[in-house]
């Protein structure tokens, strides 16, 4: 197997370089190779289908629009060292709702901002940063070993990924699975962002409850709600929603008190809030193949 990538290596690398207006039009033409044979997309739109029951579903359509979003999302981990100015930010961004975080902020709360793995999430960041914030996150990711075995320059991508999106949040990244501890000394100075629509193959090593979700029940884990009810930390969900040629907009949803509600009650109105964009924007969300991991085995 080779060491390098045509497309990490040096593809993406160019385009990051150009000028937005060119660069994500240019990603659009790239993404529609990977439509043809993608086998992540396939996979989502045969579950994205089959679970919408929708006689207009196109596959096609789908299949297209996904892959565009993803090799969006690629290309924003190239361009996420250019996203430090208000014009480079503002030109690719647009925001509403920022006046809730920067009002909680001000109040001196703790803040955790959550979504699901849906658009391109991490464009968040840039936003934040402008707006004078630190943030703090918990990945997967991360290390200097190749845990699961990715291609070596995926695995070198990856991590080129999360250096450039921590440069930009400018708060400590943490991996999932170690000591908590850190996470909540974050919230004392950093706003926090964490996903709460992860699926786990073993449910005995994380606690999680079954909401309604996409006509179903599947399981969540309720540690975004433990988190936030221990620290008294106010929740915002936030999403990213796709725009034309290589734009986002983000979108800060209401201010959620997790002392207001159970576990199970709290984790179904973050998981109606999630479909409720899923349904309007079905190609942007990542998570389709992992679906059947999330559902309640009958």
């Amino acid at each position: 197997m080779r060491n390098y990538s045509i497309r990490y290596d040096y593809v993406l690398p160019i385009q990051s370089k150009l000028p937005f207006s060119l660069a994500y039009p240019f990603a659009n033409l790239t993404s529609l190779r990977a439509a043809k044979k993608d086998p992540m997309a396939l996979n989502a739109a045969h579950q994205a289908e089959k679970t919408l029951d929708n006689p207009n579903f196109n596959p096609q359509a789908f299949i297209k629009a996904y892959c565009q979003m993803v090799e969006y999302d690629r290309l924003d981990s190239f361009m996420m060292p250019r996203l430090t100015t208000p014009r480079n930010i503002q030109s690719l961004i647009q925001v509403s709702g920022i006046e809730k975080v920067n009002k909680l902020k001000r109040a001196g709360r703790k803040i955790i901002l959550t979504s699901g793995h849906f658009g391109r999430f991490w464009m968040n960041g840039p936003i934040l940063r402008l707006n004078n914030h630190t943030v703090s996150t918990l990945t997967r990711d991360g290390g200097d070993e190749n845990t699961h075995q990715l291609h070596p320059a995926e695995f070198r991508y990856r991590k080129m990924k999360l250096d450039n999106i921590q440069k930009v949040l400018g708060g400590p990244f943490l991996v999932e699975g170690g000591n908590i501890k850190p996470l909540y000394h974050a919230l004392k100075e950093h706003i926090v962002v964490l996903l709460f629509d992860v699926p786990y193959a073993d449910l005995s090593v994380v606690k999680t409850v079954q909401v309604n979700f996409l006509n179903q029940k599947i399981h969540v884990p309720i540690g975004l709600y433990r988190i936030a009810l221990k620290s008294k930390a106010a929740v915002v969900p936030y999403f990213a929603v796709a725009g034309k040629r290589g734009r986002v907009h983000i979108e800060y949803a209401d201010i959620y008190e997790a002392k207001d509600y159970s576990a199970e009650d709290f984790m179904q109105a973050m998981a109606t809030l999630l479909e409720q964009q899923i349904l309007k924007n079905p190609s942007q969300w990542w998570l389709w193949s992992s679906l059947p991991d999330m559902q309640v085995k009958k």
